[in-house]
């Protein structure tokens, strides 16, 4: 797995990557020194969780990948059902080229996930 983030992380403007479950806890991690493993797990449990709160209000049960952009940076949260792949990533990124590498990625851990669970 950590082959695998690492790899996602060689990506033009990919800062870090981490796979982490709903609730917060850090299952394996590649992130730049800059980046706080707590920081970062904790953010994600928080936006997971009033993600999919606000959007089973709407009648959608959950989402399979939600990006949020910042003026100094970007989010991105891809669901891989038991876990969730979180990307940091530059500002200035080509999302739309990015979101091929990690999509592919997420497909890649998917697998992993379900085998190890």
């Amino acid at each position: 797995m950590e082959k695998i983030l690492s790899e996602l992380n060689s990506a033009v403007g990919v800062k870090g990557s981490a796979v982490v479950t709903r609730d917060g806890i850090l299952v394996r991690s590649a992130l730049d020194p800059s980046l706080k493993e707590e920081v970062v797990s904790a953010l994600s449990s928080f936006l997971i969780a009033t993600t999919s709160r606000a959007l089973k209000e709407c009648g959608i049960e959950s989402f399979q990948r939600f990006i949020i952009t910042s003026t100094h940076g970007k989010v991105i949260l891809v669901n891989l059902e038991d876990a969730y792949l979180v990307v940091v990533a530059d500002q200035f990124i080509n999302i739309d080229l990015t979101l091929v590498e990690i999509m592919s990625v997420a497909r890649k851990l998917k697998k992993i996930i379900k085998i190890e669970v």
